[in-house]
């Protein structure tokens, strides 16, 4: 079986309990703090320092990124600095940089296909949402959403994998035993 479908078939496994709602909770918690450390990065060597903006954008990705991994790999996920932490920092990347695909093919779609605007517009009845930059922020939000999932899903499952005596998500298996007998 191949390791892909292995990891298929853990995520139809894997149970929502208090412990994995947690870790999802602190994940996010620590995007948010990596998002704020980007602007912050980027704003700072983009207008304070006249760096190119993509020079900066660059920089900025790399600093959350590292930030995020640390927070993520301490206190989302209690593991330990250990020898394949290199490893597990080029995993995490990879994984990030998936989401960020992800996560732009999500906001193409929307911004240029459909119009997340004529479904909440009903619902709102604002005129001011119907302008661009209001559409972009609703399309970027639900795009946030899928690269997230992605992005804890992936670090889960590959990144901050279970160890024996390490952080586990529960399978049904283990909580139901006398179900999967």
């Amino acid at each position: 079986m191949s390791s892909i479908t292995s990891k298929l078939i853990t995520l139809r496994k894997i149970t929502l309990t208090k412990k994995n709602i947690k870790q999802i909770i602190q994940f996010a918690i620590v995007g948010v703090i990596g998002t704020i450390i980007n602007l912050f990065v980027l704003y700072l060597l983009t207008v304070r320092f006249n760096v190119y903006y993509l020079i900066s954008a660059s920089f900025a990705f790399l600093i959350a990124l590292t930030n995020n991994f640390i927070l993520n790999k301490i206190w989302t996920f209690k593991e330990k600095f250990q020898e394949e932490t290199m490893n597990k920092y080029a995993i995490y990347t990879v994984i990030s940089l998936i989401a960020l695909g992800i996560n732009l093919l999500v906001l193409y779609i929307l911004v240029e296909y459909i119009d997340l605007w004529s479904i909440f517009h009903p619902i709102l009845s604002l005129n001011l949402i119907s302008s661009f930059p209001i559409r972009l922020m609703l399309s970027q939000i639900v795009a946030i959403l899928f690269g997230f999932a992605i992005n804890f899903l992936g670090n889960r499952l590959y990144t901050f994998r279970t160890k024996i005596g390490g952080p586990q998500m529960k399978t049904q298996e283990e909580l139901y035993p006398e179900i999967h007998k």
